[in-house]
């Protein structure tokens, strides 16, 4: 269950921030692994096949399952039918949760939290008084890169997430690393669009950063729209490394962990989640300061000898989930499941 308006094809549709596609791929594992499926949620298209059967949470009732997870909102917890194991899977920093009205809804009836990593699991300092799960997102098929390149490819860097999480930053940073390699470029794939209703409520914040990155975009910045997951595989197929400071924010980062499945170091600073996705100096490097972003930055598009060697540790070595693994974390047995 979830409060927010997505609807299951808008994976392959639209761009979708990280726990909209973390929901629906969720969805899809576990109807790929034999289960039946019921969702609810303020979609506007609702869905129905075989397995999965995904209405309007105003049109339809909740059914009774073996598991139910409520995603991200405790106002879901009092529509779960009694009976069956329930999960709340958080998503976000989990200090919303130290909010009076939804401390309440979670003594009330203690579901199993859900969270995606150490450190997301340290963002709710009252983690202890409730039973909790640690479960990774896990990565589409898709994302998974099988063979290494034996060619360096161009200078070509990518940014797909969030504008608000220190893209400004990040142009002010390319404008030094640009000086040493003219002939790299930037290519920004962010805006309001991936993040619905949440997106909508900050787009004056976000429009304003997009605006930095049109204004300098002499320095080799290219500027695009976000692009569904389908069609952004062809781009980090085709780029070299992905840079990204980090926030503190960030409880996963489903960017970083999708373009390092596809054999891309990233260049990332020690913010949020950073550390859970990236091993400084295997498969990318985990920076101290400013100085040390660009340096290594720097490096890792001009030395080809050294991005070959953190590609090839990624594409041999599996630093992922996949989604049905990550399924499988939330049950051990054949049950129906209500999200």
């Amino acid at each position: 269950m979830d409060k927010e308006d997505f609807s299951y094809e808008d994976l392959l549709n639209k761009p979708l921030a990280g726990a909209q596609t973390a929901f629906i791929e969720l969805v899809n594992a576990f109807s790929e692994m034999g289960h039946e499926v019921s969702v609810r949620n303020n979609c506007v298209i609702e869905y129905r096949s075989k397995s999965i059967d995904w209405c309007n949470l105003s049109n339809a009732s909740i059914p009774n399952g073996d598991i139910y997870i409520a995603n991200r909102s405790t106002s879901l917890l009092p529509l779960i039918p009694a009976g069956g194991k329930v999960y709340f899977w958080l998503h976000n920093e989990g200090k919303y949760l130290l909010k009076r009205s939804n401390l309440i809804q979670l003594f009330r009836y203690y579901p199993i939290l859900v969270y995606s990593g150490n450190y997301h699991r340290s963002s709710f300092w009252l983690w202890w008084l409730f039973q909790f799960r640690i479960i990774p997102y896990g990565l589409s098929d898709k994302f998974v890169k099988k063979e290494a390149i034996n060619v360096a490819p161009p200078p070509k860097v990518i940014f797909t997430s969030n504008p608000l999480r220190s893209l400004e930053w990040l142009v002010d940073r390319w404008k030094i690393i640009k000086r040493s390699v003219p002939q790299a470029e930037l290519y920004v794939f962010s805006g309001p669009i991936t993040y619905g209703t949440w997106g909508n409520s900050v787009a004056f914040r976000m429009n304003r950063v997009i605006d930095y990155v049109r204004a300098n975009q002499m320095h080799g910045i290219v500027l695009r729209d976000p692009l569904p997951k389908e069609k952004l595989i062809d781009v980090i197929r085709n780029s070299r490394a992905m840079l990204y400071r980090g926030d503190k924010a960030e409880t996963f980062c489903l960017a970083v962990a999708e373009v390092q499945a596809m054999g891309l170091p990233c260049v990332v600073q020690d913010l949020g989640s950073m550390k859970e996705r990236v091993i400084d100096g295997v498969t990318g490097f985990i920076t101290k300061n400013e100085t040390d972003f660009e340096h290594k930055a720097i490096a890792l598009l001009t030395n080809d000898i050294l991005w070959t060697k953190m590609h090839c540790e990624l594409i041999s070595n599996k630093f992922y989930n996949t989604w049905r693994e990550s399924a499988k974390m939330f049950l051990t047995y054949k049950s129906k499941i209500q999200l």
